[in-house]
């Protein structure tokens, strides 16, 4: 390729990645505050709305060589299998395998965030710091089979472009010992705009270019870049396919529960010594034990353990045992009764008709037991989000708080509505936490504006630890934003 054509493409692609660092800071939070799109989509639509113009240069310069120099096009892209210069023949193989395990590693730590979540404990300088992979995987693209497609497609597009432009810039000279290192550089400007994807473009660039230059083929590194679209294409799975939310109908019906999900029982066991990780025992004469919810106790002696059951953990499941074998005077339902006391003369204001009557409360916590006892007629909407067809087991979590807030015989307002969404524990906590909590606050906003004025939810309560960096971290906050603009509308 002719140094005017290098130029020519070193121009638009420092032009591309001028353009995308403003509308990335600054263009992309202004419209994502407004619409509800997830980040990545924006910037996605942007990084394609830049790599036309490339694209369109990078075709025309292909023809050009090709009417010019009379040479086929498959040809100048490389079009051809791996091959291995004389300098590589002794040890072609163990070259061939530690070259492919390098950018596979590296595309396995930077596209699946472990890397990128380290960097993302800097403080946030950046504002490119808030564009993460995992948006992906948002609730957003429930059910869009087409949208998703379209992404993957234009992933397919940038990844492309890019080996193309990486081809046409090494060239066929081999005099040009640095040609491979400027063409990772100007690859690696294109993501300018977050430092955390600069820092792995950079590495993953280099390793491509260094790939290219020592086999010369096209196909070896677009098959590389593509177990990346591979990745993509599993997060945007996850995306489509989790459980979403349906439109509301224009009447809501109560009560709505989308999944009635089964309690799960524990088997009766004898408690299990208290041990360390790695199996040391490091019971006491005092704690001999671990906790003792659900475990059978009828065989041991508890006659001189009287310190050790007021301070542990037991429940209704617990088996205590019989006659001398048992503490004098200890009672466990008295202290269970007491354990549900909510304290600060709350059941005062009970008696005095002081109950939450009247009142919504809005909860998002993990995947619950809908028919507990303690809050199934205070229910009147369930709903998930996350959950596969085969996660059927509830967690705790939820139950607890929400017994808290309103159970029967714990609860601080044992009157007031429940509407609860629930959020599955494994994928919540890893893929899309932030994403699944804007969407599940903008579903309660949605539900307050359909119902009556005296029974509006008045509060949400999310006991979850939400930090940065926190993939769909934004979503969360234009979430919030949302439910305090519907309050101060009502």
């Amino acid at each position: 390729m002719k140094p005017g054509h290098r130029s020519r493409l070193a121009r638009a692609l420092i032009g591309a990645s001028l353009l995308l660092v403003p509308t990335v800071w600054f263009i992309v939070p202004y419209v994502g505050n407004r619409v509800e799109v997830p980040y990545l989509l924006l910037v996605i639509a942007a990084t394609l709305l830049c790599y036309i113009p490339i694209a369109t240069l990078l075709l025309n310069l292909i023809k050009e060589r090709q009417e010019s120099e009379a040479i086929p096009w498959q040809r100048i892209l490389w079009l051809n299998p791996p091959s291995v210069g004389k300098a590589h023949t002794t040890n072609r193989w163990l070259y061939l395998l530690l070259t492919l395990l390098a950018p596979v590693c590296l595309v396995v730590l930077g596209i699946m965030g472990i890397g990128s979540t380290l960097l993302c404990r800097l403080p946030n300088i950046f504002p490119g710091q808030y564009v993460c992979f995992f948006d992906l995987a948002a609730p957003f693209f429930y059910g869009k089979c087409a949208l998703a497609a379209l992404v993957l497609a234009g992933w397919v597009f940038v990844v492309a472009v890019e080996e193309i432009f990486r081809v046409l810039w090494i060239g066929d000279s081999q005099q040009e010992r640095t040609r491979w290192f400027s063409s990772a550089l100007l690859l690696t400007l294109l993501g300018l705009y977050s430092p955390v994807i600069g820092v792995f473009r950079l590495v993953l660039n280099v390793v491509h270019s260094l790939l290219l230059r020592a086999f010369r083929s096209f196909w070896l590194v677009f098959s590389l870049r593509c177990m990346e679209v591979g990745l993509v294409a599993a997060l945007l799975f996850a995306g489509v396919f989790k459980s979403g939310l349906d439109p509301l109908p224009d009447r809501l019906r109560f009560p709505y529960l989308s999944v009635t999900n089964k309690p799960v029982f524990f088997a009766l066991e004898k408690p299990t010594p208290r041990t360390t990780r790695s199996g040391v025992n490091y019971g006491t004469a005092d704690r001999p034990w671990e906790e003792l919810d659900g475990k059978d106790l009828r065989d041991f002696d508890l006659s001189a353990r009287s310190d050790y059951l007021l301070t542990c953990n037991f429940n209704t499941l617990t088996r205590w045992p019989e006659g001398g074998k048992m503490v004098s005077g200890f009672k466990p339902d008295t202290i269970l009764d007491l354990g549900m006391n909510p304290g600060l003369r709350v059941r005062e204001l009970h008696r005095r008709g002081i109950a939450g009557a009247g009142v919504g409360i809005g909860i998002i916590d993990n995947v619950f037991y809908a028919l507990h006892s303690e809050y199934k007629d205070n229910l009147r909407w369930y709903e998930e989000i996350n959950s596969f067809a085969w996660h059927v087991n509830p967690e705790f979590h939820g139950s607890a708080v929400t017994s808290i807030a309103l159970g029967k015989r714990c609860g601080v307002a044992p009157d007031a509505d429940l509407y609860y969404i629930g959020l599955n524990g494994i994928l919540f906590a890893g893929l899309s936490t932030g994403h699944s909590i804007g969407y599940a606050i903008n579903r309660l906003v949605s539900i307050n504006e359909k119902l009556p004025q005296d029974r509006k939810i008045r509060v949400i309560s999310i006991s979850i630890e939400v930090g940065y960096p926190c993939p769909g971290l934004a979503s969360a906050v234009v979430g919030t934003l949302a439910w305090h603009s519907a309050s101060r509308r009502r």
